[in-house]
Order: structure tokens, then C-alpha cells, then sequence
């Protein structure tokens, strides 16, 4: 038998720029720490060729569609994944006697996992980045049309029985933030670490000219980010003389909100052109104030070098690094950025970098994950 071999799980994908997709990478790499083999099975997406030479190892991509959503609902799942599932077994036994652990990424795929370990008699790990139930309980209560409402309290139900077989059949649970794994309300007898978000080491000493501009990014398909954009605008309009970028998907939809000058938007940029913002921006801002927060966006700040404005609900996550000086947390979001930007010229990289090397690196997420899955 293959110790060394693993499956990874994920509704998103590897190659996503989304939270999601952040998240599921640090998950890959903090498994490359302890396995040699790894397949990865997640949601299927258009590949460029620079994510072709990020990942060369075996992965099978499942399609997301409308019937894939239906059907797996239908067999109360709350995951496309289900739709798919003969094939998932098929994949697994075809390794019969080489896998011994599952990782599955999203607290959706307790309904999957129960039937593999069922099958398999496999150890069963879940990372969790997002308290699932309460977002879909959330979106119900936002649900306008009769039949949307009644969808998404039934995704509601699903979710809470599906996160009912992840407390009763994991090994381990893995939780991006403590608050996350407050939120899921474990029993004392359930065993289970942090592993925050981990990115890329962004940070290039030879960017000495940084801009003195505030950077903002994030998806905007999601109404807590779209809240915090019209919040930066607000505070843009008070400093008329202070540049703020404000970048990601679905920003196209909101360009009629900006009239101002010292305000620049960038339309779902590249993975590339993304880079180059943390790397050139001395400042990175975040006003997200409800919803999931920022658990991807300020670690990637951090590894770039950047000094952090943030609310108090985007730093939730980063408890260990905010006394170390290279996050502000406002509590007046107009006034403090003032005491906060003067501070912005002066401010040394490298206090970032130490809390992001300290924290937030992929062998930091291995020895995490090590030490849990012996």
C-alpha cells in the first residue's frame, strides 16, 4: 500500500482566483508536504497555459451545470460533485489498496465523503473556509422570488445534514479561521487545527518606487464586496487627493457607481496584471464589514509587502499578526484612514513579510497539516 497517495476533493477549482480557489491551493500544497502522490478531483474551469505549468500532477475536472446542481439536490446533496459520483468511485478504485486518505475541501461534500469512506474504509479529512449554512441562510432570507426562497432554504436543510456527516466521520477537521471553527460548533471529543489561507511570495526587493495608492480587491459578484466598494467610494470622495485602485470580477457591472478622478477600476484582471497591483501599490484597503470577510486577500497583501487598512470583520483571521504593526484597524473608517495614510510613505515592507513568512506559507500549512494526519 501507497502511503504516500492521497485524493483531494474540492467543489472549487485549483486554478480559480476566487477565495475558493486561493484556498484550495494552500490545501494542495500543505499536502505536497506529506504526500508524494496526490490526485486532485474538483470543479472543471477553461485552463490557460500559465495554469498549465502550475500544476502537472493528475487531476480530473468535473463539470458544474444546472442538471448536476438538480440531480445532486435531488439526492440530498448540496454539491454538484454528486452528480458525478460513480465516476469518483470508479477513480478511486482503480487506486484500490494505494489511497489511504481523502481530503475533501467545503463542508457541501458530507454526503460524498460518507459513501467513499462507507466503500473504501479510508481515513476522511474536510478543510473548512466558510460557515456554509449560515451563508445559505443568509441568501434565503435575501431571496426574492417565492421559488428561489423555497430553493435556498432546501439547500439550508441539505447543508446542515451534510455538515451533520462531516462532525461524525472525519478523522481531522481543518478550519481557515478559529471563528469558522467556533461557527461550526464542535463537540469537545472532535479533533481539529487552523490552516489559514497561504499564498505566494509576492514581495520583490528590487520595487523600491512603489505607488502611494490604496488597492482594493475582490470579487464583486458577492453583495458584501459590493458594499464595501461603495464605502471606498464614499471615503475616495473625502480624500480627493489620494489615488485608490479598486480591482476584480464582476467590477464591470458597477462602473456607473464612479465619478470620481482619483478613483481607477480594473475589470477582471489577469492572475498577471493582479500580481503587478499587490507588487506596485504600497497600501492595501479593505471595508468589507458582513459576509465571509477577506480570509484570502490580506495574506496576499502581506506577502506583497503592503501596510493593511482593515475593518474589524475583514481582519478576522488575522488575530496573530494584528499587534505586529502591519494591520490598521479602523474604528472610524473616515477619520482613522487619515492617522493611517500619513504613516503610509514611511511604512517598512518588511513587517509584512516577517508576519507573512512567520504565518501564512505553504511549509507553515504543511507542518500544520502534519502534525494532524499522522
Amino acid at each position: 500500500m501507497n502511503k504516500n497517495k492521497c485524493y483531494f476533493i474540492s467543489i472549487n477549482s485549483i486554478f480559480e482566483l476566487t477565495g475558493g480557489g486561493i484556498y484550495a491551493r494552500t490545501i494542495l500544497n500543505a499536502l505536497k508536504y506529506k504526500y508524494s502522490e496526490i490526485v486532485v478531483i474538483n470543479k472543471k474551469i477553461e485552463l490557460t497555459n500559465e495554469s498549465k505549468k502550475e500544476y502537472n500532477g493528475f487531476i480530473v475536472q468535473l463539470e458544474k451545470t444546472k442538471i448536476a446542481d438538480i440531480v445532486s439536490r435531488i439526492f440530498i446533496s448540496p454539491s454538484f460533485l454528486f452528480f458525478y459520483i460513480t465516476s469518483i468511485i470508479a477513480e478511486i478504485k482503480k487506486n484500490r489498496g494505494e489511497c489511504v486518505d481523502l481530503f475533501f475541501h467545503n463542508s457541501r461534500l458530507g454526503i460524498v465523503a460518507l459513501i467513499l469512506k462507507l466503500l473504501f474504509n479510508v481515513r476522511v479529512f474536510f478543510f473548512i473556509d466558510n460557515n456554509e449554512s449560515n451563508l445559505s441562510k443568509q441568501q434565503a432570507v435575501l431571496a426574492n422570488g417565492f421559488f428561489e426562497k423555497i430553493f435556498r432554504y432546501y439547500d439550508y436543510i441539505l447543508i446542515k445534514i451534510s455538515e451533520c456527516f462531516v462532525k461524525k466521520i472525519s478523522s481531522h477537521l481543518f478550519f481557515i479561521t478559529k471563528n469558522d471553527a467556533n461557527a461550526f460548533k464542535l463537540n469537545a471529543d472532535v479533533k481539529y487545527s487552523i490552516i489559514p489561507v497561504c499564498v505566494d511570495d509576492l514581495y520583490e526587493k528590487e520595487i523600491i518606487n512603489r505607488k502611494p495608492a490604496c488597492l482594493f480587491t475582490a470579487s464583486f459578484t458577492f453583495s458584501p464586496n459590493v458594499l464595501a466598494l461603495k464605502r471606498l467610494l464614499k471615503l475616495a470622495e473625502y480624500y480627493p487627493t489620494i489615488d485608490f485602485i479598486v480591482a476584480g470580477r464582476g467590477l464591470s457591472k458597477y462602473i456607473y457607481l464612479n465619478n470620481l478622478k482619483n478613483v481607477k477600476f480594473i475589470c477582471s484582471p489577469s492572475e498577471q496584471y493582479m500580481r503587478e497591483l499587490f507588487k506596485t501599490c504600497k497600501g492595501y484597503i479593505t471595508l468589507v464589514e458582513d459576509g465571509s470577510g477577506m480570509k484570502t486577500k490580506i495574506a496576499e497583501a502581506l506577502s506583497a509587502g503592503m501596510y493593511i487598512y482593515s475593518s474589524w470583520h475583514s481582519a478576522i483571521g488575522y488575530e496573530a499578526v494584528i499587534d505586529s504593526g502591519c494591520i490598521y484597524v479602523y474604528k472610524d473608517m473616515i477619520t482613522d484612514f487619515n492617522t493611517w495614510y500619513s504613516n503610509l510613505s514611511e511604512y517598512d515592507p518588511y513587517l509584512s513579510i516577517k508576519a507573512y513568512r512567520n504565518n501564512y506559507t505553504y511549509s507553515h500549512a504543511g507542518d500544520i497539516l502534519n502534525a494532524a494526519c499522522r
